[in-house]
């Protein structure tokens, strides 16, 4: 959505900075529509927030106010739960707006990937043994890991540190299934790989001295 919308301005686009959309150009003042994202912001108004929000990110790129209009932007996909637009808003922040970027994207994009991640966690093994949702996992991971220490002092700071633990703990969740899934089609050292895994790597989850348990047994029976 956020992509189509940034199209949508480019082509709106003439030369210079002249927008030619058939309005007085005095109804595209930043100040103006800043003023009615705010107010549709404080009215919980959320889808015609997003929709201006986004319009400030497209139309003022350099704003002094651009980390502003992120962070709202941010916590309105977080509340609608449109954990895919704002995966996609993130990633162009962090690709597109280097100095300008709010420094909660990082945050932000771990969100979106540890959000989009549990809807499948419990069927991934029938299906590509925990490819996908390790991917997305790994990735929030990273990103919370990048946000705590670029930003020690921010006040997102205990929640990502909370959210980082929940990743790792999802991680080491879907090791043990897929684990437990090529254990029961005979391939013993694929299952055994994933528990170190989880002993090497994840030894501060749930999982870590269970993984440890079931190899102890292993080597016993070998």
């Amino acid at each position: 959505m956020y992509r189509i919308l940034i199209l949508t301005l480019l082509l709106l686009t003439a030369c210079g900075d002249q927008l030619v959309i058939g309005v007085d150009d005095s109804d595209l003042s930043e100040e103006k529509l800043a003023k009615n994202a705010n107010s549709l912001y404080v009215k919980n108004e959320y889808n015609e927030a997003i929709e201006s929000y986004e319009s400030l990110v497209g139309l003022f790129p350099t704003s002094k106010s651009q980390a502003e209009y992120q962070a709202r932007l941010f916590s309105l996909y977080e509340k609608k739960s449109e954990f895919a637009e704002l995966e996609e808003f993130s990633e162009h922040v962090m690709e597109d707006s280097p100095s300008a970027q709010n420094p909660a994207v990082l945050y932000y994009y771990g969100v979106a990937n540890l959000m989009q991640s549990k809807t499948h966690i419990f069927d991934v093994v029938s299906k590509d043994a925990g490819g996908k949702d390790l991917i997305r996992l790994e990735k929030a991971a990273k990103a919370f890991k990048q946000f705590i220490a670029r930003n020690p002092k921010h006040k997102l700071v205990k929640s990502a540190n909370e959210k980082l633990k929940q990743a790792r703990e999802m991680i080491a969740q879907v090791h043990f299934q897929v684990s437990k899934f090529y254990q029961q089609r005979g391939h013993e050292k694929a299952s055994s790989l994933r528990l170190e895994q989880i002993t090497q790597h994840y030894a501060d989850t749930s999982y870590a001295d269970l993984a440890k348990q079931i190899l102890k047994n292993k080597k016993k029976l070998t």
